[in-house]
């Protein structure tokens, strides 16, 4: 028996329904692993991504310090240990390692060094020696051996130290002192580590005594200057320069480009005896 007309057209319209929609369920599947093929072949062919990039100096700065210092003490002066070189002044040096410091990707070392002659008046230095970092290792760019004078007796500064709190790049601040006639006399020099290289201000006095030269019985010198003993101290450390501040006195230094540069009169440590 035929179902009637109008249960026919339903059927028929169910049935190309149906159709309509697995029609659209298999080209979902299609699409779907296309998209998942696609997406798989570009992981595949992407490279892997590179490991973390470091410049040489990056990588000699993750060293231990000592192992870096031997290397540099190496690429300065061709040898490990002290190395005896001639010195700009004169005489023979020998600079023992020191200190790494670094001014941008520049690593510069300091070497302190005795005089091979112990004159009175044969000084030691403090060397300064620019390494650029190539091949895991250094190359030397500019060495200063006497820019840092020491003490006479063939000694190297009495003290030296670097601060960065003085400048934008690395200050060495080193002290000498000497003694002549009764007179004893301190200086302190500030070497700037710029990129270009080292910049000397002029000589900083920071300790002035005559007491050698005080007559005991009139209380002064031949000169007529009365007894003075006055030991500086650099204080008040700022953007814009130091000030040095000894018993009575404080005297200021102001900060231009890479040096410093006294403001005001002659210092009352001067060595002169101003």
């Amino acid at each position: 028996m035929t179902p009637p007309p109008d249960i026919m057209r339903r059927r028929r319209r169910r049935i190309r329904i149906g159709l309509v929609v697995l029609l659209l369920l298999v080209a979902a599947g299609i699409a779907a692993n296309y998209l998942r093929s696609a997406r798989q072949a570009a992981t595949t062919a992407m490279p892997a991504p590179p490991a973390d990039l470091v410049t040489p100096a990056q990588a000699l700065r993750a060293m231990p310090a000592p192992a870096l210092v031997a290397m540099a003490h190496r690429a300065a002066f061709g040898t490990d240990g002290v190395a005896a070189v001639p010195g700009e002044k004169g005489g023979e040096l020998r600079f023992a390692p020191g200190e790494l410091v670094w001014t941008g990707d520049m690593a510069v070392l300091l070497s302190p060094g005795t005089n091979a002659d112990d004159c009175h008046a044969c000084a030691g230095a403090v060397a300064v020696t620019y390494l650029q970092p190539r091949g895991g290792g250094f190359v030397v760019r500019g060495k200063w051996l006497d820019t840092i004078g020491g003490n006479g007796f063939g000694q190297p500064p009495t003290s030296w130290s670097v601060r960065t709190d003085m400048a934008p790049v690395p200050v060495v601040v080193a002290t000498t002192g000497f003694s002549n006639q009764g007179y004893t006399c301190g200086v302190t020099t500030l070497t700037a580590l710029t990129p270009a290289g080292p910049v000397q201000s002029d000589p900083v006095p920071t300790s002035y005594s005559n007491a050698g030269a005080v007559d005991p019985d009139s209380g002064r010198t031949m000169a007529g200057e009365p007894a003075r003993d006055l030991a500086g101290e650099i204080v008040d450390v700022g953007a814009d320069g130091f000030a040095v501040k000894a018993a009575g006195t404080t005297e200021r230094y102001l900060r231009r480009g890479a040096r410093f540069v006294r403001d005001g009169s002659p210092s009352a440590m001067d060595c002169g005896g101003a």
